[in-house]
């Protein structure tokens, strides 16, 4: 993916929520790879551009993590390619209609037959 997905850990002795002066470092370091990747060579990570999937609180520079090997289902978030152009929306699939819907309602979807 290119990014460094070493993360600080840190821990709370006591139990509860850990203030800075609660939690002491963890000494292990926390792999992201090995907590969000299944499969290594089909997982990309994009950046969010625009502000269709606000209402999935899905915003303008986030990163989105993406599994080429997953099979999109019915009401799935999924990056698509549209004449040419990649587009994150939500996958809408019934009774043979198939759609890329954005969260925003004044957004017209993609419609495909």
């Amino acid at each position: 993916m290119g990014l460094d997905s070493r993360v600080s850990c840190y821990s709370n002795e006591g139990g509860g929520v850990a203030g800075r002066s609660a939690a002491r470092k963890d000494r292990r370091p926390l792999f992201l790879n090995d907590y969000l990747v299944r499969n290594k060579p089909a997982t990309f990570l994009f950046t969010v551009k625009g502000n269709s999937k606000i209402g999935a609180s899905i915003e303008e520079g986030d990163k989105v993590i993406v599994d080429r090997a997953l099979a999109p289902k019915h009401d799935d978030i999924v990056i698509a390619v549209v004449e040419g152009d990649y587009t994150l929306k939500r996958l809408y699939k019934h009774m043979g209609r198939v759609e890329l819907r954005a969260e925003m309602t004044c957004l017209q979807p993609h419609r495909f037959q």
